[in-house]
Formats: structure tokens, sequence, C-alpha cells
């Protein structure tokens, strides 16, 4: 087994040719100490100088110092490492740095530090990134002496939907920890120090390196005889999350090998004399379990009832907060126990996305590439006697576009684009409208004064029946107008038109200059269609032909047998679909693309919000399908509790 130790700062990395020789752009200067100057030769041989004043030592290592500088240029200020060149003795040190600057420059998200350039001279190696101006995260607990949950709940969030990210695109930190955990200048975490990261070439990969931060370790990479993989990231989550809430690390002791016997012993408490949820502790020993295939996933922590409550997960700046999965089948009670279950508990339930995978089993090995997410095995369990299983997964990541998006050739039909700011303004004023018409609803109603008579038309389209296989590739659907939908893991659709001999594809897309993203629509047929999409076009049959074996039995098709296209809202249905959609502890929620809200309820009840109306159509096991004026709706107790949890998810969208 390699070994490899830890580097106190390390040093970040710079290309390949650099390490090995003495740069000819850097002939002896006798520029002041405190200015260090990149030498540039562009493709005509014209050289440049960019020059950076040095500042305040920020930290040191044993490869590396970080200095404050100044950009002379811009005056921006920036983070800057400088590695002796002389330090670099050894292959695997500069195969280390190699390495880190690989992972480190093509990782790009709001809560890591961002790299802005390498550069050498003569005696050094400068990496220049992101000044992060408030310190670490290691600082912040100490002045602290540890941090309120809330606070907790904060950090953690954005901590998660980095290492998400990361494992997303196969790259494991590997070291984990509040030092390396920075704080920019409003306190936003920012995930720094590649210098023990790596990036699996395949799913499946195990790594056998020792190496990591005693304190953070899991107890597989002591172990060592069987590799280690994204977990290892997991159960450092699980030590930080502890670290906040307690003040100090769960296996920390005086010497190394004492930590490291407590960890393979899995051996830790919560100091009785602090006042911890019930909530977070479960967390906490749901995460930190030995076995790595017993831990959570990063979308099961973020879904907790220790973030979630009696709410919703809401990532500080996510540009698509309604992007995850959820269950609306079978037996109510035992899919609530499941989110809340020890991992022990979940052993002994059958997985969702073997019964899915065991049902699908014409889809092809060679199939699972492109666009999955190497996520964690699933923490979610449901009623073995269910036929359609949904795991409750996170499957949406705009960010993780992959090589299976294809971009649209002359011929696609791509006219019913959305303008940016327009569809934005739209979406945020129908959540309002919503929001207001249930708040206004609420407050006038007088309750038992409703008969529950539903005159008003059914809704255009709703999602009758679902399937959640985002473990490989993502969410299929079925609507309750016979078309049939998926949502890939790479947040891409593709909706199957009624014909069945073409479909719409839809992509992500932002505009230039705003950050405001939207999607992109292309119209294909069967017959002529890119041969990117080919593999999605091959996944939408078999979730077809899987939801049309399912809708037969329990949990398939909601709400058929009040189904009239005599009472169905006189509008245009081709072209709705699932934009957006997501898990809390107490429902599924499905966001449709004509604004539309479909919340399913665990305990079979449905609420659908109209975009448009003031109206709700409502759904449990012993009313049918009826849609109400809203005042009317609220004066039903049932249907004012559902209304209300409806209207806290909106509150937190539009805060959002």
């Amino acid at each position: 087994m390699t070994t490899r130790y830890r580097i106190p700062s390390s040093a970040y990395p710079v290309p390949p040719a650099s390490i090995h020789s003495t740069n000819p752009l850097h002939p002896p200067s006798d520029k002041p100490n405190n200015i260090i100057e990149h030498t540039k030769k562009d493709a005509t041989g014209r050289v440049s100088v960019k020059k950076y004043l040095k500042g305040a030592l920020l930290g040191k290592g044993g490869f590396a110092k970080c200095f404050q500088v100044t950009d002379l240029d811009t005056k921006e200020d920036w983070a800057c490492k400088i590695i002796q060149k002389s330090s670099l003795t050894k292959q695997r040190h500069k195969q280390k740095l190699q390495s880190e600057i690989k992972i480190h420059k093509s990782l790009s998200h709001k809560n890591i530090v961002r790299f802005h350039d390498v550069f050498e001279d003569k005696e050094n190696v400068y990496i220049v990134m992101e000044l992060c101006p408030n310190q670490t995260m290691l600082e912040h607990v100490k002045r602290r002496k540890r941090l309120s949950e809330s606070d907790t709940r904060r950090f953690m969030l954005q901590i998660l939907d980095a290492v998400r990210f990361m494992h997303q695109y196969r790259v494991i930190h590997r070291d984990l920890k509040l030092g390396n955990f920075f704080l920019g200048k409003n306190n936003e975490v920012k995930i720094g120090d590649f210098g023990l990261a790596c990036k699996l070439q395949f799913d499946g990969e195990r790594k056998k390196t020792l190496c990591g931060t005693p304190n953070y370790i899991a107890p597989e990479v002591l172990d060592g005889k069987d590799g280690h993989s994204y977990e290892v990231d997991i159960w450092s989550i699980g030590v930080i999350l502890y670290t906040c809430l307690v003040g100090k690390p769960p296996f920390e002791t005086a010497d190394v090998k004492s930590t490291y016997k407590l960890i393979q012993s899995n051996t830790y408490s919560f100091p009785p004399r602090l006042e911890i949820s019930e909530s977070a502790k479960a967390l906490v020993r749901s995460i930190l379990q030995s076995r790595p295939e017993k831990r959570p996933s990063i979308e099961d922590i973020m879904r907790d009832d220790f973030f979630l409550g009696q709410g919703i997960a809401l990532l500080q700046g996510r540009d698509d907060p309604l992007n995850t999965s959820g269950n609306n089948s079978g037996n109510r009670g035992k899919l609530k126990d499941a989110l809340i279950f020890s991992s022990s508990d979940r052993d002994s339930e059958s997985s969702p996305t073997k019964k899915v995978t065991k049902q699908m089993g014409a889809l092809d090995v060679k199939d699972k590439t492109n666009f999955l997410l190497p996520t964690s095995s699933s923490s979610s369990s449901s009623d073995p006697a269910t036929t359609i299983q949904r795991k409750a997964s996170d499957c949406g990541s705009d960010a993780a576009s992959s090589a299976s998006t294809a971009s649209a050739p002359v011929s696609a039909r791509s006219d019913k684009d959305v303008p940016v700011a327009s569809a934005a303004v739209e979406d945020e004023h129908a959540m309002r409208n919503m929001h207001n018409n249930i708040t206004a609803a609420l407050s006038s109603a007088v309750k038992g004064s409703s008969s529950y008579v539903g005159t008003l038309p059914l809704p255009q389209v709703w999602v009758s029946s679902w399937v959640d296989y985002s473990k490989k590739y993502g969410l299929g659907y079925k609507l309750s107008n016979d078309q049939y939908g998926v949502f890939f893991n790479d947040s891409t659709k593709i909706l199957l038109q009624l014909d069945g001999s073409s479909f719409e594809y839809m992509e992500r897309q932002r505009m230039d200059g705003n950050n405001v993203k939207f999607d992109k629509r292309s119209s294909y047929t069967m017959g002529e269609r890119p041969a990117e999409l080919n593999k999605k076009v091959t996944l939408l049959g078999h979730f077809k032909n899987y939801l049309n074996d399912s809708s037969k039995v329990e949990g398939g098709d909601k709400g058929k047998e009040a189904f009239d296209r005599s009472n169905v809202a006189k509008e245009t249905e081709d072209g709705i679909y699932v934009r957006k959609w997501m898990r809390t502890r107490h429902s599924v929620i499905f966001r449709l693309s004509n604004n539309c809200f479909q919340i399913s309820f665990n305990d079979d009840s449905e609420v659908f919000l109209w975009a448009s109306r003031r109206w709700v159509t409502y759904r449990s096991r012993t009313k049918p399908l009826r849609t109400m004026d809203l005042k009317d709706a609220a004066c039903d107790a049932d249907i004012a509790k559902r209304l209300k949890y409806a209207d806290d998810i909106l509150v937190q969208l539009l805060a959002a």
C-alpha cells in the first residue's frame, strides 16, 4: 500500500514541464523582494510582464508560504502560495503537484477557492488564487467555542453542496477539515487545499493511498485492504458536523495512535453538559458508520431532518432550489420512517435501486456512463411490496453538464425558447401570486364550512406516476395525458410526444452576461435525431416500458379514476414537463414547466397549486381528485394544513 504523508500547507502545482526545468524567460533579476513578476510569452513571441505586490504573510507550511498579493495593473487582491523549487526533490512531490493543479483548475464552484493562475521563476512556483479574508472555519469555531445549530446548518449546507459538486466530477478531496474551509468576505465557505485530492478514472475504482488528517481520517483508510472511495469524504463531513456542534473533533486524543484506535472502534460520545438536538445527534451517528456502505449519500444528508425540519432544504445560492426527487407510492409509513432509519435498520430493507435494476434489466451496463452521478449507496428504503420504487436522491446539477448533452443541429426546431429575463420574472411572479393567494385564503377561512364540492376543471397535466432511478440515470415519469418524460441527472430533460414518433429535448443554458438559466427546447423525430441523444432516447423507452407495467398495480397513475377529458382545463397540454423536483421529509414536490406546483404527501394525499388561477386541486385516500377555489379549500382543516405546508415552501423559495 502506498503511504502519503500530509503536507501541512500543500503547494499548488505547476505544469509538468515547469517542474523539471528552469524557464529561460526568467533571467537573473534585481527586482525588489516585495514584487512578484509573471513573465509570459504569447504565440507571436511577444513578452509581457504581470506584476504583483507582495503583502502580508497569510500562512506557511513545510513546503510553502502564502501571502496576500495585489495585482499592480487591476489593483485586485489575491492569495499567492509560493513554493520553493528546491523543496520538490522527490518525484512523488512533483507528481502530486501535477495532479493537484489538474484537479483544482477543473473545479469551478461558489464554495470552492477559485484557482486564478500559476507560474514560476528560477527559484519558486507561484499559485495565485481567490483571497479569503476571514481566515478559516477552524479559527471561527475556536473563537466561538462551538457553533449554534443554525450556524452549523448554514455552513454545512455550503460544504455539502461543494462536496457533491466534486463527487459529480469523480473528485474525492480526502482532506476535508475545518482548516481547509476558508471564509470569504461574507463568511461563505470556500473549500481549498487539494493536495491530497484524487480523481477516479471509472465508477467503482478504489484508492489505497494512506492519507488524510488524523482526526478526520476514515476507518477504511486506516484499514487499507479494500481501498476507499467517496465515502471517506462523507466520514469527514460527520467529523466536521460533530466538531461544529461540540467544539472539538469526536476522536481527538493526545496522540495519533490513540486517535486511530478510537476511529477504528468508532468510540465517541456527546458531552452531556451541552444542549444538542436529537436530530443533530442522529445525523452525526448516521454519518459516522464504520462500514462505508452504510453511510448516507450527500443528498441524503441534505434531506435529513436536521436540515429540513418541517420545511425544505434550501442551498444558499443554488441555481435550482427545486431539484431533488421523491416517493409517492405504496406504504407511506415505511417510506417516511426510511428517511430517519439508522444504517443498520436500513440494511434489512430492500434496495429501491436494486429492484428497479432488476425490473429494468434491459439496460446495458455500457450505457451507464457519461451523465452518471458517482453517488454513494442509497440510504433510503421502501416497502418491498411496492412495485414503483422511488429512491430519494437529488438529481440536478446544472454545473455538471456532461458529454451526453447534445447540441442541436441546424435541422432542430428550437422556437420554443423562453427569453431568460421574462422567464425568470414569470417564475417569481407565479410563486409570489401563489403565496399571496394562499395567505389570503387561510386568513379569511371559516373552518368547517367547506363541503368539498369540486366543480372546477382538473389541471391540464399532472404527474400520475414516476420511478426514481437517479442512482444511475434520473427520474422517469408519466403524465396524466399519457406523455412520458425523464429528468436526467445532468439536468437535461426529454419528453415523448403523444404520437410516440417525436420528442422534445431540454438542456440548461445561460445567456451571456446573465446568471439566470433556462431550458433551451429542441424538437426531434425518432428517425432524425443527433447521435449524442441515442442513449437518452433508449433510456426514455426503458422508463416508459417500466412505468407502463407499474401503472397496472398499486402506486401507478394516481387520480386516473377521476380523469375525465371533458373536465380538464381547456389549455394546450403539449410540452408540459417536470422542470424541477425535490423531496422533503413529508412530501415530494414537482415544479412543472407551466409554473404549477404538485405536492404529493407521504400519507397519499396530493395538492396541486395552479399558477394562473386561485384554485387548488386536492385528493386524499378518502376523497377523490377535485378542484376548488382556494377560499373554499382553506375551510377544510385537512386541506388547510397542506396549504400552509405548501406556503412555507413557497416562502423559502422566494427568500432564496
